[in-house]
């Protein structure tokens, strides 16, 4: 009440001539106005008094008066807010506006000048950060207000303003797009000659100086907020727990009850003191006026970067790119899904959000590898969700098959495994038993368990992701696999990386093995990394096998042989019995996982994965299934009954735990499809028998390829007119240029001439 009669006050003054001359004009302006935009949260005392009866999750009790001291917090700050925003009506919309917008480019000069650079903000005081949030917030409503009659379109950062010879931050040389600013100004001097050096628009000097302030303080301060309300459900969670130990605590045990009585003690206090802050912040920083506020920016800076035209890009500042991405985070994380949904602008701002990701992922023209790894991250989250990903198949045609070259083109040279998490998004709900709910990205948050534990404050995390496959863009990425080698070189890449992967997850196994009681939670953490890694990875494949089967599997039929294809198959065979042959030692890895409590390692994702990607071969060419069969079944190492053990895990666990949780989801069609695979296997397998008993007096030793000794001769090599089959000398020549046997350099590859025959007698 006293701080409301206070801000009265001021505005009052600010409001008559007299008064705002001397305020404004005084040199102790910039040091007092953050007095005037700061209030300090209420002190423990206070807060207990506006919020006498606690509440949490699983704790009822007083929910009605907590909601109503809630609500009382609300229309409290409502009004504080509205003083804020009528001083800076006053401010912006007079004759001081010159003067405030020198005050605020000494005052953020000063930030980071303490902050020395963007990259270490924690140096900013929690009050300036506080301030820097009332004034984040005034400013983008007023001008919000201001600029309502305009078309949001139209409200934007003028490019003039970032391309004015001198750097509109002053002294603080911000980090542009395309690099260092002075390094830019030498390299693009012709065409800063050829830009008219207009002075920057008051209205443009605002608005950048108001993205500034949320990526100085106001972004920390909602992250710093949310996590504060997670640790409110943590709080309670832990007081559950004691409550329920004093409960079972035997009644001879008085020194084990004390020790009991005293953790609730702390407890009970630490829970009643984070709910009501927690009162606080959902009413003061993470409220449904401070979303408003952070859409409307947001919105601010995507039509400031769209309508950035030829070089100037490269002139931008780098931090409004990193705004966005913060203030789409913030919206994710900070505030509820279904606020956000419902909010009236949603739609626009997803349609923009997907317009920028998709002309800006794996951009050449921003040089920063941070920012690049930044957006592609964000572009990760953007598309995992339902309605985001709806929005980026909206897009115009040009824009989405962008956005798909942009991926694939940077598959080889970026960070594969956001791009792999993104591709495999697409996927996500196609692929065999592959319903699960994802593990790596979606909004998590906490419920009570339902049945028997209703009441009981007992938690578990839940992901609000759905899957949710996209089509239009299984059919970009087919198109850009059937185009030319595109799909053969793709493959090889996504096979090498799997490699990889499942190596380092077996060797991280290995590690926890030899010390079952004594590993560190770094190795932990990378054994279920790369597990992560390597079911995803299959999953790929099995997207490239439904999407592309031709690239998988040879056809000898074929009118022009494709010795990539067999190079291709003749990896996925490898593949497969790898796994295969290791499944029994993963298996005790699941088991001695499960008891250290690694929760998302399964063995039954990569037998799940790799059955789908003999459905799929299966089910999309069914005429070239029989040669890939032929190929696994011959292939050393491979064993029947290990096979059909593998393959039957996959059908029988699936079904076990569809009826408990939407872990995996093996329906009925596919149950039929792995019967009918294990039938195709055995008749296979009967066939080759008879082959290989026919056969066997007929083949010499001499007509088999003299490198892998499981097919004919088929290719020599010139000049050396030595001989191998075509998949043995096709492979080797990815690797070197020179003959298997005696080095010799080779020119060219030919098909094998048939030895002549010669007379017995002579």
């Amino acid at each position: 009440f006293h701080l409301i009669q206070y801000l009265q006050l001021a505005v009052d003054m600010l409001a008559d001539t007299k008064f705002s001359d001397i305020i404004v004009g005084s040199p102790l302006f910039g040091q007092r106005f953050i007095l005037y935009l700061h209030f300090k949260g209420p002190d423990g005392s206070l807060l207990g008094s506006i919020v006498p009866h606690p509440w949490w999750p699983g704790y009822d009790e007083h929910k009605d008066s907590f909601d109503s001291a809630t609500r009382s917090i609300h229309s409290a700050i409502k009004q504080v807010e509205a003083m804020f925003a009528k001083m800076l009506d006053i401010l912006l919309n007079g004759r001081h506006l010159k003067r405030f917008l020198v005050y605020l480019n000494d005052f953020i000069g000063h930030i980071l000048t303490v902050a020395v650079s963007l990259a270490n903000l924690r140096n900013i005081p929690i009050h300036q950060q506080a301030f820097m949030s009332n004034l984040f917030i005034s400013i983008s409503r007023s001008l919000a207000e201001s600029t309502s009659s305009l078309p949001a379109s139209r409200v934007y950062i003028k490019q003039s303003y970032f391309t004015s010879k001198n750097d509109p931050n002053g002294k603080a040389e911000l980090q542009r797009v395309g690099g260092n600013h002075s390094h830019l100004k030498k390299e693009f001097k012709d065409y800063l000659a050829r830009v008219q050096d207009v002075e920057p628009d008051d209205m443009s000097h605002l608005l950048n100086h108001t993205a500034l302030l949320f990526h100085l303080g106001v972004y920390r301060r909602l992250l710093s907020a949310d996590l504060f309300c997670r640790e409110m459900v943590d709080h309670a969670a832990n007081l559950h727990a004691v409550r329920q130990k004093i409960a079972k605590c035997p009644p001879g045990e008085t020194d084990v009850m004390e020790d009991l009585k005293q953790c609730e003690a702390v407890l009970e206090k630490d829970t009643i003191t984070t709910s009501r802050m927690t009162a606080w912040i959902k009413t003061v920083i993470l409220s449904e006026a401070r979303m408003n506020d952070i859409i409307w920016m947001l919105r601010m800076l995507l039509h400031t970067v769209e309508n950035v035209e030829g070089s100037a890009f490269v002139f931008m500042p780098e931090f409004y790119m990193i705004a966005i991405l913060n203030m789409y985070r913030a919206l994710q994380e900070c505030f509820p899904s279904k606020a956000l949904m419902k909010h009236r602008q949603a739609p626009v701002l997803f349609r923009e959000l997907a317009q920028f990701f998709s002309k800006h992922i794996c951009s050449e023209e921003i040089k920063s590898i941070d920012v690049k790894d930044h957006i592609l991250q964000s572009s990760v989250t953007f598309v995992n969700y339902r309605h985001t990903l709806q929005a980026l198949e909206r897009l115009p045609e040009a824009s989405c098959h962008h956005f798909m070259s942009s991926i694939v083109a940077q598959y080889s040279k970026s960070n594969y495994v956001h791009l792999s998490r993104m591709l495999i998004r697409f996927w996500k709900g196609h692929g065999f038993a592959y319903r699960d709910p994802p593990e790596y990205y979606g909004k998590r948050h906490e419920v009570l368990l339902p049945g028997v534990l209703a009441g009981t404050a007992c938690y578990m995390t839940v992901y609000e992701v759905e899957p949710n496959p996209s089509v239009k863009y299984q059919n970009l990425f087919s198109s850009f696999l059937l185009q030319g080698q595109n799909g053969a070189k793709f493959t090889n890449i996504v096979f090498n990386q799997l490699n990889s992967c499942l190596t380092e997850f077996m060797n991280s196994r290995l590690e926890i093995r030899k010390n079952p009681s004594n590993y560190n939670t770094l190795v932990e953490r990378s054994c279920q990394m790369w597990y992560d890694l390597t079911t995803i990875l299959v999953r790929f494949l099995e997207m490239i096998a439904a999407l592309a089967p031709q690239i998988m599997i040879a056809n000898p039929e074929a009118m022009v042989y494709d010795a990539t294809s067999e190079i291709n198959m003749e990896r996925l065979v490898q593949l497969v019995i790898q796994i295969m042959n290791r499944n029994k030692l993963l298996v005790m890895t699941e088991e001695h996982i499960i008891r250290q409590k690694f929760s998302s390692i399964d063995v039954l994702k990569l037998n799940a994965g790799i059955t789908g990607i003999i459905i799929h071969l299966n089910r999309n060419a069914p005429h070239l299934m029989e040669i890939f069969l032929r190929k696994l079944i011959t292939e050393q190492g491979f064993d029947l009954p290990v096979f059909q053990r593998f393959i039957t895990a996959t059908k029988e666990v699936g079904e076990r735990r569809n009826r408990g949780t939407e872990y995996y989801f093996v329906n009925e069609e596919e149950v039929k499809e792995i019967d009918d695979l294990l039938s195709m296997v055995q008749s296979v397998q009967r066939s080759i028998d008879v082959e290989s008993h026919q056969s066997e007096a007929t083949i010499s030793d001499d007509d088999l390829c003299p490198i892998c000794y499981s097919r004919p001769v088929s290719a020599m090599f010139v000049p050396c007119r030595h001989k191998s089959c075509r998949a043995c000398i096709t492979q080797y020549l990815y690797n070197y240029k020179n003959c298997f046997f005696c080095k010799t350099g080779i020119q060219e590859v030919v098909d094998a001439e048939p030895e002549p025959e010669t007379d017995p007698s002579t």
